[in-house]
């Protein structure tokens, strides 16, 4: 009779937590990261490695929370990827969507841009 009855193994029942970011940064921390990885590109016309915009930060005095793993990770989050280029190497870019939307947002800030410049005020 007990052996047709199923005995539960209560060892694997454990609440699982949820992985928690170990480190991260706030917004005003992210827009310099980002920054910097476009003063690479576009001012310097270097080629971002995860090693040198690591570095060029701390050089720069910028307090980083934990090593280059967790500063892949920032930058992974802040929506960076790397791509492979012509010559097959790889480049490090923003993904899609997040490059349509500040497209999105260039526009629109033209537009009245140009709506403001073409106004005159009568006094």
């Amino acid at each position: 009779m007990i052996q047709n009855q199923k005995v539960l193994n209560f060892l694997h029942l454990e609440k699982q937590l949820p992985n928690l970011a170990k480190y991260t940064v706030d917004d005003f921390d992210a827009e310099i990261i980002r920054n910097t990885i476009y003063n690479f590109m576009n001012v310097q016309h270097r080629r971002p490695t995860m090693r040198t915009i690591h570095q060029s930060l701390i050089d720069d005095g910028f307090e980083l929370p934990g090593k280059l793993s967790s500063f892949r990770k920032i930058v992974s989050n802040l929506g960076f990827r790397w791509r492979k280029s012509e010559d097959n190497r790889k480049v490090l870019v923003e993904k899609f969507e997040i490059r349509f939307k500040r497209i999105e947002f260039l526009r629109k800030w033209r537009s009245i841009k140009r709506k403001v410049m073409n106004m005159h005020f009568i006094f």
